[in-house]
């Protein structure tokens, strides 16, 4: 079921000497550095904004997670937040390198215990290449997703 996550691991492993962290204050400047090579790569600033927010707020906001190295080199990190005893909640993935983030995803999972049973990866935002990349997780499910809106004549 999981061939194609084994192989984008392996694939990402053989980049180089893979070393993962958890991302705490003293990493934040580096996540903050990576978010914003991130952003400058795309034609907008994506989530960088809520992003930098969340890195100058980690402990506030119970905040945790990882970041990435290859051979020594930050290439990405992850924020994740406790919802539950057996549910975290994906906030933030930001790579420098497209074909690591499966690896820094599993590098997370494995630092987790045995209570959580349930990562929460958020919706796609109708973008078509997140969705593709939720897909290719293998998800047990999918929760319905509503907006919800301010009308005058409901105050």
């Amino acid at each position: 079921k999981f061939t194609y996550q084994r192989a984008k691991v392996n694939k990402a492993k053989r980049l180089g000497e893979v070393k993962s962290l958890p991302l705490d204050a003293s990493l934040a400047p580096t996540a903050k550095e990576i978010s914003k090579t991130w952003a400058k790569r795309r034609s907008d600033d994506g989530d960088l904004y809520e992003t930098l927010e969340a890195l100058d707020h980690l402990e506030e906001l119970m905040l945790f997670g990882n970041m990435l190295f290859l051979d020594g080199e930050p290439v990405g990190f992850n924020l994740y937040s406790r919802i539950s005893q057996d549910t975290v909640d994906n906030h933030i993935a930001k790579t420098l390198r497209d074909d690591v983030d499966t690896l820094m995803k599993l590098e997370f999972y494995l630092t987790l215990d045995e209570a959580v049973t349930y990562i929460n990866r958020e919706e796609d935002l109708g973008i078509k290449g997140l969705a593709i990349h939720k897909q290719d997780a293998q998800p047990c499910g999918f929760n319905d997703t509503y907006i919800l809106t301010y009308r005058k004549e409901c105050r």
